[in-house]
């Protein structure tokens, strides 16, 4: 493949990424994790793409020679976006992550709070019962 259009592959594939990840932030950050697994799942086979196009471009470096300076610096800039919208989407996923944590722990906690004060057991006789007859003779 020509140097220009392996560029040209390699770009499109950091923008198709980077709107994957906007997306995905956005969607954690308004907590709607039903949307979450599909974007995931995007994103997985979007960053095995760039990876391997990235390994070969490195494997091969008459290819990024081959291409005039303005093209590098625009690939330069493309992957320092890239950088960033990752290190924004990690962010975001590290701060969903302490929410749930903090919600699963919070139930824990109060779970075992109300187990400590009986909530959720058979209710403790009131007192103990004795039979006893009485004769009804005078």
């Amino acid at each position: 493949m020509p140097p220009l259009e392996r560029l040209s592959l390699l770009l499109a594939l950091i923008q198709r990424l980077e709107d994957t990840l906007d997306r995905e932030t956005s969607v954690i950050r308004q907590m709607r994790l039903k949307q979450l697994s599909e974007l995931q799942a995007e994103k997985t086979a979007l960053v095995e793409a760039y990876e391997r196009e990235l390994r070969q471009m490195r494997q091969r470096p008459d290819v990024l020679g081959a291409l005039p300076i303005e093209a590098r610096e625009v690939l330069e800039g493309a992957i320092r976006r890239l950088q960033g919208r990752i290190q924004a989407n990690v962010g975001a996923l590290g701060a969903a992550r302490q929410v749930v944590e903090g919600v699963v722990r919070h139930l824990g906690e109060s779970v075992v709070a109300l187990s400590a004060r009986g909530y959720g057991k058979a209710p403790a006789p009131a007192g103990h019962v004795i039979p006893v007859t009485f004769s009804q003779r005078i």
